[in-house]
């Protein structure tokens, strides 16, 4: 049996950010395929546009060898691959080709992915790498994107808190550093990211811009914007049914109190920094600015 490949819902976010909370929510419908269970981190759509870029790289990357050549191909297969070494056909348009092989990838597993867990979805979802989101979205009609952002200082807050209660530093949190220089770390993405979500306030084609804030404390009418924009029957039930799934991933028992604290938490330092470095961009999507 084959059916045409599903189409993407991307969910465009920092760590930290509720996305987990937002896969959850997405897989209340049939209509969705969202693989592997929690924490929901498989990205087939991610690595097959990773795949398909591998015949029109320039740069040695992990496992690729940007100077592969026809000799490379006739030694052992347990070497790393590289780009195409046949370069007339790079001439011809290496872009095009990559969208090409990435769409015929993309079938392929879709198809796949419907078979393995008897699902009849439209829809697949993943927790997008944000770096390929632009490409995935130029390749495939139809994709979907949703921008789920969040007061960063709480996003900051939650990242200290996560990384003490697990034992161990994540998301780029390096050995000796303090909030203030995570903070500036940090920054400048959420700022680029925030520019890019003042385009648009509400859904706007294949966009839709969700604030963290409005899906635990608004969930009703955040759930009825996201079911409008993409056409489906999700339900707040599987929110309220999360229980012990999520406890480990859980740094406040209750959500809604996980919003301010960053007020009582976070140095008076750390946040003027954010107030100074992106003081515009917390206004322009409801955050105050202190």
């Amino acid at each position: 049996m084959t059916h045409n490949s599903t189409r993407p819902i991307l969910l465009h976010a920092f760590a930290r950010c509720g996305t987990t909370l937002f896969m959850h929510l997405l897989r209340s419908s049939e209509k969705v395929l969202v693989p592997g269970g929690y924490p929901y981190e498989c990205r087939y759509l991610s690595y097959a546009m990773r795949y398909s870029m591998v015949p029109g790289l320039t740069k040695d990357k992990a496992g690729v060898i940007a100077n592969y050549n026809p000799d490379n191909i006739q030694s052992p297969s347990d070497l790393p691959i590289g780009p195409i070494p046949y370069k007339e056909l790079m001439q011809h348009g290496s872009l095009d080709l990559e969208k090409k092989l990435f769409k015929e990838v993309w079938k392929v597993l879709s198809n796949e992915l419907l078979l393995l867990y008897k699902s009849k979805a439209v829809y697949y979802a993943e927790k997008v790498v944000l770096d390929l989101a632009d490409k995935i979205t130029e390749s495939i009609d139809g994709s979907k994107s949703i921008y789920l952002i969040r007061d960063p200082r709480a996003e900051l807050l939650s990242i200290m808190d996560f990384n003490r209660k697990r034992g161990y530093s994540a998301f780029g949190w390096r050995e000796g550093d303090t909030p203030l220089q995570y903070a500036k770390q940090m920054i400048p993405s959420r700022r680029a990211f925030f520019k890019n979500c003042s385009k648009f306030s509400q859904a706007s084609g294949n966009q839709l811009l969700v604030r963290y804030e409005d899906l635990v404390l608004r969930p009703l009418d955040t759930l009825q914007n996201l079911n409008d924009y993409l056409s489906l029957d999700l339900s707040i039930d599987i929110l309220e049914d999360a229980g012990q799934e999520f406890a480990q991933h859980r740094t406040e028992q209750d959500a809604a109190k996980s919003i301010s604290k960053w007020r009582n938490e976070l140095s008076s330092d750390v946040i003027n920094t954010f107030s100074t470095l992106m003081g515009e961009q917390l206004s322009s999507m409801g955050y105050a600015c202190e």
